[in-house]
């Protein structure tokens, strides 16, 4: 399914807003005498106007297609319930969906919480909402008091509020918990991918599609391009902007694997793990001297350059640990290597089939290609 942008975004210029953000407790804020911003409520949905003046107010900031909206609900709902009085009101504000499709999103995802839409999003640009979800609590003198995710809204957190009138701080040391933000690209003339390590580490990745961030976060969990299948429509749109980062204490195999399933989630994604037996190509070393006469006495980058024939293919200056790629691209198989040599080759290949491939390869540079079968997990993503 494809996702037009104005389902996504509020554009104004080249400015978007956040269509996810899943943050630690370092994106939470505690106000300090600050009067809440107007609430303007265009529609209230299955209930009549509350009336808001001197109620405890939780404001949540939602749409139908933000997955860490959804996620959000049962949590939301189980605070409404526990804490939910005729003083202390729970409002879930829309100011993306038109109201039959809330109305039919709520038939299959029920909420606790008063439902109001925010038409002319006067309310969402008075409390500057940049992200979803949001929250915000107002006390019952119409005070501003907290604004963050609906996840740090705790039992303890509740219950020191109701009970003292006491906003708990932000935890600036938990390294459990990490921080993300995924955004429509601002940017669509350049793409990039950096790295970051140290005591944090993180990815930032401008203006890349859904596919090449489904495949990235694949690849920073240890798994081959292969290992990751893609099935339904995958949405050509939008491209994104990602930032994630988290505490160098906590693994990369949960913050990315989290990280892409919420990903696959967000855009209407399923995502199950098989175990299928697939046909792996080992390369192996069976004459040394063979392959020592290809080795490249020059020092620079190597490329590849097709013949002019199309027939062949010229590995220019390779380095031995990269054949097993481009070999993957050249005969469509799965390659494997576990032992290197050092140095640059060069080595010419027919592109006719992969059987002459593994001839040329062990009759002229002394590598042969070996067949096995082995079982592999495979990521199956669908979308619908």
């Amino acid at each position: 399914m494809q996702m037009s942008l104005d389902r996504i975004c509020i554009t104004l210029g080249f400015k978007c807003i956040l269509l996810f953000s899943y943050s630690t407790s370092f994106a939470q804020h505690i106000y300090d005498h600050m009067k809440a911003p107007p609430i303007a409520v265009s529609e209230w949905i299955g209930v009549q106007p509350p009336d808001l003046e001197g109620k405890t107010l939780v404001l949540e900031f939602w749409a139908t297609w933000c997955g860490g909206c959804i996620e959000a609900i049962p949590h939301l709902n189980d605070l409404a319930e526990r804490y939910g009085s005729d003083s202390v009101l729970f409002i879930s504000i829309n100011a993306y969906d038109k109201k039959d499709k809330i109305e039919k999103f709520l038939e299959r995802q029920p909420l606790k919480t008063s439902i109001a839409m925010d038409r002319d999003r006067e309310t969402t640009k008075n409390f500057q909402v940049q992200s979803m979800p949001q929250t915000f609590l107002i006390d019952k003198n119409g005070w501003l008091r907290w604004r963050g995710v609906p996840g740090l809204l705790t039992k303890p957190f509740m219950e020191l509020f109701f009970e003292e009138d006491k906003v708990m701080p932000p935890q600036a040391g938990n390294p459990l918990l990490y921080t993300c933000n995924i955004a429509v690209a601002r940017d669509r003339t350049t793409s990039s991918v950096s790295v970051a390590e140290g005591d944090k580490y993180g990815i930032v990745a401008k203006n890349r599609s859904i596919r090449d961030l489904i495949l990235l976060l694949t690849s920073f969990l240890g798994k081959e391009e292969y290992e990751c299948r893609l099935k339904g429509n995958v949405p050509l749109e939008p491209a994104l902007d990602l930032e994630v980062m988290a505490d160098s204490s906590l693994s990369e195999t949960f913050v990315y694997t989290d990280l892409l399933q919420r990903l696959v989630r967000m855009f209407r994604g399923n995502m199950t793990t098989v175990k299928e037996n697939m046909d792996i190509w080992y390369l192996t070393l069976v004459d040394e001297a063979l392959l020592k006469q290809a080795q490249s006495v020059e020092n620079e980058a190597g490329s590849l350059e097709p013949e002019e024939n199309k027939t062949d293919i010229y590995f220019h200056q390779v380095e031995i640990f990269r054949l097993p790629y481009l070999l993957g691209d050249i005969g469509g198989k799965i390659v494997k290597i576990d032992w290197d040599m050092p140095g640059r080759y060069n080595i010419r290949l027919p592109l006719s089939d992969f059987n002459r491939i593994c001839e040329t390869l062990e009759h002229k540079y002394g590598l042969r290609l070996e067949k096995k079968i082995e079982e592999l997990e495979v990521n199956v993503i669908e979308f619908k």
